[in-house]
């Protein structure tokens, strides 16, 4: 008669615990080195678009560099201008010498800039960060880069006002255990792909809800408002910015379209929520001390190479933008005293 296959009386437990464990792990080796393999061979990295790791920061939930300027101490200012800049990760990749200098051709005065920005931010957080952190620095002006993070954030969970990063904090604190599990599959570009292709799946749905699209324009312009009135009542001006964008670029380059192609899928929608937000942010310069720069076309007239991916700039794009602020705000009677 023949035996089982694991019925042999030779066979330990534990051998029969390797027929089932060896090839279940070559199997997840298999997926998740197919998966990498192909991902680097469409977008050039086997790790892209893993964006997991959160450093949790009180209040604000997540922050995504350590010796950020929020806990450094606060130096005195003097008879310097000093400059608060919040923002997402488009503004927190200025440098600040780059808005220093420019700021230094209208005024005569030393200039400092403090840059607060986060990546992944949305108005909800700078507006926190702003209210712990950058009033204490005293500062003579208020910058905000911002608009699409908002937009982008309310398509992939379908709600206003909440980062990204909530649903996984969220997850954390209700299922503590389970969040051990999963802490675990989010190390995986498998599990990663499939979830990005979920978001893509939502995300595409939601396009087609012009509610939640106008809600939240009106979110944005009563985020930025209410930043305005804090520089109101600091007595100080703010300029607000709606960031570049490139498929609204007018003259995109060749490389900036494949660098941006993976969200082609979101340009029309995009185009045209920017532009309704662009024509209603206008609103927010009626308020005293406050001056909206649309930075959307800042590229337009250029021949370089501006973005680095969707929204992102290089050194050249970063000049281009700075410049246009300085100049857009200076246009509107903006002026250091």
């Amino acid at each position: 008669m023949k035996r089982k296959f694991f019925a042999h009386k030779n066979m330990t437990i534990w051998a029969k615990l390797g027929l089932i464990i060896l090839p279940t792990l070559l199997l997840i080796v298999m997926v998740e080195g197919g998966t990498r393999l192909l991902i680097w061979a469409l977008y050039g990295s086997p790790t892209h678009g893993m964006h997991w790791v959160f450093e949790y920061e009180p209040y604000l939930l997540t922050k995504t560099n350590k010796g950020h300027r929020m806990h450094q101490d606060v130096p005195p200012k003097g008879e310097t201008y000093r400059i608060v800049l919040i923002g997402g990760s488009t503004a927190q990749q200025i440098p600040e010498k780059l808005f220093e200098e420019a700021f230094k051709t209208i005024s005569a005065r030393d200039i400092e800039v403090i840059n607060l920005a986060q990546g992944g931010y949305i108005i909800n957080q700078e507006r926190i960060m702003l209210l712990l952190y950058g009033i204490r620095y005293n500062p003579d002006l208020i910058i905000t880069i911002d608009g699409i993070n908002d937009i982008v954030t309310s398509l992939k969970i379908g709600r206003l006002g909440l980062p990204y990063s909530n649903a996984f904090i969220a997850f954390a604190v209700d299922h503590p255990i389970l969040n051990g599990v999963f802490s675990i599959l989010r190390k995986s570009q498998f599990i990663n792909a499939i979830n990005k292709l979920r978001e893509r799946h939502d995300e595409k749905l939601l396009q087609n809800n012009s509610e939640l699209r106008d809600k939240t324009i009106d979110h944005i312009e009563e985020g930025l408002q209410s930043i305005g009135v804090i520089a109101k009542g600091m007595t100080i001006p703010y300029i607000a910015v709606l960031q570049p964008y490139v498929h609204i670029r007018k003259n995109t380059l060749d490389i900036e379209k494949k660098l941006s192609s993976e969200f082609d899928y979101r340009k029309d929608f995009m185009n045209k929520t920017i532009s309704k937000l662009n024509n209603r942010l206008r609103n927010i310069s009626s308020q005293p001390g406050v001056y909206y720069v649309d930075a959307t076309p800042v590229c337009d007239l250029s021949k370089l190479q501006c973005f680095r991916d969707e929204v992102h700039l290089t050194a050249d794009g970063n000049k281009l933008l700075v410049a246009h602020i300085v100049n857009a705000a200076k246009k509107k009677g903006f002026a250091i005293k």
